[in-house]
């Protein structure tokens, strides 16, 4: 057992409560959501911190792995208060080379993006997103390759949890 660094230090106050917490083994790595407009990833080896900042600068709710661990996904949005206010959850793809880089992004049916996962099997991301009035939500299928949308399923309740993936055949459990 040994003591992990502290995501407080990346933000201060602002991005203390983490979420959708996700491993990459193969790469050594641990990610978290923050709530706050980026996701603080551990690297395992050096024992080091860093965060990967929301294009669009809205909170970062949800992140995931891709199977082999050479990208993070993550999940951005809000639910606003203003009635005037246009908010549109999306989906980012960063991959790392030397640093963390952009390669997609896509806006998905919702304004804030509550939970991902990518499912190897069927090369799908998987978004639960809530509607505007908190009252229901989305599910979004998106090829894992182009962010294009394949399936968009409609929800009358909040997703509590989701219980998870199964690869074969694939499937997907969401409880409300």
């Amino acid at each position: 057992i040994s003591v992990s660094p502290s995501a407080a230090i990346l933000g201060g106050a602002v991005g203390n409560q983490l979420r959708s917490l996700c491993s990459a083994p193969e790469r050594g790595v641990i990610a978290a959501a923050t709530t706050a407009a980026w996701a603080a990833v551990w690297d395992l080896q050096t024992d080091s911190i860093e965060k990967v900042h929301s294009n669009n600068g809205r909170s970062v709710n949800s992140i995931t792995f891709s199977p082999n661990g050479d990208q993070l996904v993550l999940g951005t949005g809000f639910y606003p208060l203003d009635p005037d206010q246009n908010v549109e959850a999306e989906v980012e793809v960063w991959a790392l080379e030397r640093e963390w880089t952009l390669n997609m992004v896509s806006a998905v049916t919702g304004v804030c993006v509550d939970w991902l996962a990518w499912h190897k099997t069927a090369n799908a991301l998987v978004a639960l997103t809530g509607r505007r009035t908190q009252d229901g939500g989305f599910t979004s299928f998106l090829d894992g390759s182009t962010l294009k949308s394949l399936r968009i399923a409609e929800r009358d309740e909040i997703p509590g949890y989701c219980c998870g993936l199964q690869e074969w055949p694939p499937a997907v459990a969401v409880f409300g």
